[in-house]
């Protein structure tokens, strides 16, 4: 959601700031697979049944959605050549905005509008002042996309006459020299354990929010846990703060939500197989409890990868310099 700017002055590059976003990993593919689903259990059959097949099938389930994002039903045919059968399937707007809401679609977009909108009035940009709402990619094209969205900032407001075009014009306008203050969406942390407790917590580095590249890296120092330590390890972690909700429609298709707040934590350089995290470091000579080793600067570059410079407090070595750890959302 980014602010608006004016023209900038002759010989400085224009400027745009964003104020707030939000994401989920949803889209048209998944629509596509929970449409497949429904076309196979219409026909009274299993993927696994149908495995030569599914790209076809598949490819039949994208093209009846995209027919009823224009047209009030979509009339399909298909022929099993291995069971010399043919299958017809006709679907109303009404079902797939039934499949919509079996897989709660408008509960996630409804949660992910809400994020960036309170993002941006925590920027200082109210809903009100909200001037336009651009739709963008093939799934805005589904008329109950568009209700929903129409219910939230209204109908004015939304434009959606160029959802495949929008994002080119973006990327032109930045090619030009538009520059974009950006931000990123989730905290970052280190996991550690509590001393006393032996709990895991987690310090963070940069909380969400926080704009990109870094103007000045975060410092910690690291001490060895134990004699004779011959590595320290760094275990990072994606923290990202949810809003829940639950969705009801009214007779416009308007729809509205109770929202709840909760945290999840993903652990981001955690090896599952060997059990352990990425060794930032190795000690020669090993390192001695409490002995302050290491001093680790953080930053957040502008590809937007959070990188580390590794300094070894007795040897006066560096380790790693701007040493990408991980790529952040």
């Amino acid at each position: 959601m980014p602010e608006s700017f004016a023209g900038a002055a002759v010989g400085e590059a224009a400027k745009g700031r964003v104020l707030g976003k939000a994401g989920a990993f949803l889209g048209g593919d998944d629509i596509d697979r929970w449409m497949l689903e429904d076309l196979l259990q219409r026909a009274g059959r299993t993927a696994e049944e149908c495995e030569e097949i599914l790209p076809q099938l598949t490819a039949l389930a994208r093209q009846i959605k995209e027919e009823l994002s224009c047209r009030s039903e979509s009339s399909r045919s298909f022929f099993d050549a291995e069971h010399f059968k043919t299958y017809e399937f006709c679907y109303t707007q009404n079902d797939l905005l039934d499949l919509l809401e079996e897989h709660d679609f408008f509960v996630t977009l409804n949660d992910v509008l809400n994020n960036a909108v309170n993002m941006a009035e925590a920027g200082g940009i109210s809903r009100s002042q909200i001037e336009r709402v651009l739709l963008v990619g093939g799934t805005t094209l589904i008329p109950a996309v568009q209700r929903g969205i129409r219910g939230i900032f209204g109908r004015e407001k939304v434009q959606c006459h160029k959802p495949f075009e929008a994002v080119a014009h973006g990327a032109l306008a930045f090619s030009l020299g538009l520059n974009i203050v950006d931000f990123i969406q989730h905290s970052y942390a280190i996991r550690y354990l509590d001393s006393l407790t032996k709990e895991p917590r987690y310090k963070v580095i940069f909380k969400a929010g926080s704009e990109y590249p870094s103007e000045k890296p975060v410092v910690l120092t690291l001490s060895s846990s134990f004699r004779n330590q011959k590595a320290i390890e760094l275990m990072m972690a994606e923290i990202e703060h949810k809003r829940m909700g639950r969705v009801s429609f009214d007779a416009d298709g308007r729809f509205s939500s109770v929202d709840d707040s909760s945290d999840t934590v993903r652990l981001l350089n955690y090896n599952k197989s060997a059990g352990n995290s990425a060794v930032i470091a190795k000690l020669e000579p090993p390192g001695t409890p409490l002995d302050k080793r290491l001093n680790v600067a953080f930053s957040i570059n502008a590809r937007k990868e959070l990188t580390a410079t590794v300094h070894d407090n007795l040897t006066g070595q560096d380790i790693y310099v701007d040493m990408p750890l991980v790529a952040l959302r």
